[in-house]
């Protein structure tokens, strides 16, 4: 792909600070939001770069086990490593 100056473009970096609410807080509406963004980015034919995921684990009880699946349940279906 190329800009509108004629740059070459190959993909889209994100450094993720969007989420402010608890991962458990992440409605349909917004995951529908989000795989809206990620599919008209590859769309474009462009690779996307996630190199920040902060996400917000304040209220979640101290169980890693149980953080690291909200997490997981949070990107579902739209990231894969």
């Amino acid at each position: 792909m190329r800009a509108t100056r004629g740059v070459p473009l190959d993909g889209v970096g994100i450094q993720s600070h969007s989420n402010y609410e608890m991962p458990n807080e992440f409605t349909r509406d917004k995951q529908r939001n989000w795989i809206a963004f990620c599919e008209e980015v590859v769309g474009m034919g462009l690779e996307i770069y996630i190199t920040e995921f902060d996400v917000n684990d304040t209220r979640l009880n101290s169980d890693m086990a149980n953080r690291d699946q909200l997490i997981a349940s949070y990107t579902h279906g739209t990231i894969s490593t």
